[in-house]
């Protein structure tokens, strides 16, 4: 009776410290849950999707486009969704016959992704697209590419995940404290904030000085041409299913990408190649189309990589004509 007694102790204790470091050391899940999760679950279809990292849950107002277009509207996304993860959550979509007509897809990763060939990303970053896919076979797919291997126990997964932990997340996901990214924050994948920049953060970017101290500092990197090939596929995944694209790489601010490094590394480059695709591309962190929002630096900006609401009130309305232009038909429910 006591070596049962004894066992028992252990199994219950031995769930009890899992459970804790589970929570403890749990991946950022925010984005998944309040993002792409609900996308999948519900049964409605939308007219526009947008596809890719925090910098378009950020940009683009699904209110605001609904409400000028007539359109129904999703803000599919997470952070830094590399191009290969959204491939995999259209054809995910796809597969479940949610089809968009007009997906907008900001490569603003491909300015930060570097030079690569094969996908190494780790647990947390893959497991933003992974629990969004329900297709066994888009699953399996989605794993052999990013060499994703998931254990049957969760706490292996992300047993080396102490180097993300700080001690503002401890507290969030021990339940000791709100995330700011809460559900009431959150419009069908669209993250409404009215935070502004940091004016010290902002006279850094003034002096062009310093930017690697920066919070959410972005290298430039050189178009990496795996991501590249991702970008194609989902072209032609589009194409087969007659849904339109429009590509934008959402403004930063930073003052590099107005640079002339910018300009020949990345921006010449990826024009160049997109031009021969015969897709429409907007690169906003291009001086004439970042002009045309007259954006206000110090109101408009949440921190230096990403819009607030006055900031992305002020993008979707300048997209608002470039989607009507597509000539989408209203006939879907909001």
């Amino acid at each position: 009776m006591t070596k049962f007694r004894n066992s028992l102790l252990f199994i219950l204790l031995f769930f009890f410290i899992n459970s804790f470091f589970c929570k403890l050391l749990a991946p950022d899940k925010l984005a998944s849950d309040l993002i792409v999760r609900p996308y999948f679950k519900d049964t409605n279809q939308y007219d526009v999707v947008s596809l890719g990292s925090s910098h378009i849950y950020c940009g683009i107002n699904i209110d605001v486009l609904e409400q000028e277009t007539g359109l129904s509207a999703y803000n599919l996304s997470h952070s830094s969704q590399k191009i290969v993860q959204s491939y995999f959550l259209l054809k995910e979509s796809i597969e479940q016959e949610k089809i968009p007509k007009l997906i907008i897809l900001d490569l603003f990763e491909l300015i930060r992704s570097g030079k690569f060939e094969k996908y190494d990303l780790g647990y947390n970053q893959i497991y933003k697209t992974y629990q969004g896919l329900q297709s066994e076979s888009i699953k399996k797919e989605y794993k052999e590419v990013m060499n994703f291997k998931p254990y049957p126990l969760e706490l292996s997964n992300i047993h080396n995940n102490w180097k993300n932990l700080s001690f503002s997340n401890l507290k969030i996901n021990l339940g000791f404290e709100k995330s700011q990214m809460s559900e009431e924050k959150v419009y069908k994948g669209f993250y409404s904030t009215e935070e502004k920049i940091r004016k010290e953060d902002l006279e850094f970017l003034i002096k062009g000085v310093n930017f690697d101290k920066i919070p959410h500092y972005f290298p430039i990197t050189e178009i990496n041409d795996l991501e590249f090939y991702y970008l194609k596929k989902i072209i032609d995944i589009s194409e087969d299913n007659n849904i339109k694209v429009l590509l934008i790489k959402t403004p930063v601010l930073n003052y590099i990408y107005q640079s002339e490094e910018y300009i020949n590394k990345n921006y010449l480059p990826l024009r160049k190649k997109i031009s021969k695709l015969n897709i429409n591309y907007i690169d906003f962190n291009d001086t004439n189309n970042l002009s045309k929002l007259e954006l206000n630096y110090l109101e408009d900006f949440k921190d230096n990589g990403h819009l607030n609401i006055n900031g992305s009130t002020k993008l979707t309305k300048y997209l608002i004509p470039v989607i009507n232009s597509y000539e989408i038909k209203k006939d879907t429910v909001k």
